[in-house]
């Protein structure tokens, strides 16, 4: 099915009427100054994971009046269409639209099980991944510089795991079925696993927390990315790979 001239012009009208409606909501959010109601915010796993569970809690605890609505996944919700109040990512940039703070660079380091190390070896070097077994993405991860950095180094690999998610990669990495590039903030906090290689500085990413410009003066929203930048600051040494 495809629309006519008719739903063609109808559904632009729809469109800018959609974006005039979702504006006056986020002005009148940007307005509210109670610390109460609710709160959406989208981040990944692996952050929810490793690192902003106890962050949460004290948000919670000093915020009893605020609901939170937490929204994990890989996609970028967007923030202009209120699918989310605050967004907690992973990235290289801000995008354009938003307002926030970068938080903390994301090292990431090749990590491995010791009984893994202990039956294969310890490679001193990325010349020496072609004689390992690795754990890697898959396509839907194919953009990631850890996922493109191991295809270039070990085009020709053996025995690759590809997984759709960095927490797949670590519980497989646990497991001791091969190599895995990993954050540090996961890699360092499993004791199962130990730093085969540094951190590769061309696979660092940064962490942003980020909001709406006509939502950064909801008291709420404000409370929110106060509260959770002074927590995440204060692990920056694990988020940047000085921690081990």
């Amino acid at each position: 099915y495809g629309l006519t001239a008719a739903g063609e012009q109808m559904l632009r009208s729809a469109e800018r009427v959609e974006d005039e409606i979702l504006e006056l909501e986020r002005r009148l959010l940007g307005g509210d100054v109670r610390l109460a109601g609710s709160l959406r915010v989208t981040t990944t796993d692996t952050l929810v994971h490793g690192v902003l569970g106890p962050h949460l809690r004290a948000f919670q605890a000093a915020y009893p009046g605020i609901e939170l609505e937490l929204i994990t996944g890989n996609a970028f919700f967007d923030l202009s269409k209120r699918e989310a109040d605050v967004a907690l990512r992973p990235s290289r940039h801000a995008g354009d639209a938003m307002v926030g703070r970068r938080l903390a660079a994301l090292a990431v380091a090749l990590y491995a099980a010791r009984d893994y190390l202990a039956a294969r070896g310890r490679p001193a070097s990325p010349d020496e991944l072609a004689d390992h077994a690795l754990i890697t993405g898959d396509v839907s991860l194919a953009h990631l510089p850890a996922t493109r950095w191991l295809a270039r180094h070990v085009p020709t690999a053996g025995s690759v795991l590809r997984c759709n998610s960095w927490l797949s990669q670590l519980a497989a990495a646990r497991a001791g079925l091969g190599l895995a590039a990993l954050p540090c903030f996961l890699g360092d906090r499993a004791p199962e696993l130990v730093r085969v290689l540094p951190p590769v500085p061309a696979l660092a990413g940064e962490l942003w927390l980020l909001t709406h410009p006509d939502l950064r003066r909801t008291a709420r929203v404000r409370a929110f990315m106060e509260t959770i930048a002074r927590g995440i600051r204060r692990e920056r040494a694990l988020l940047e790979g000085a921690a081990a």
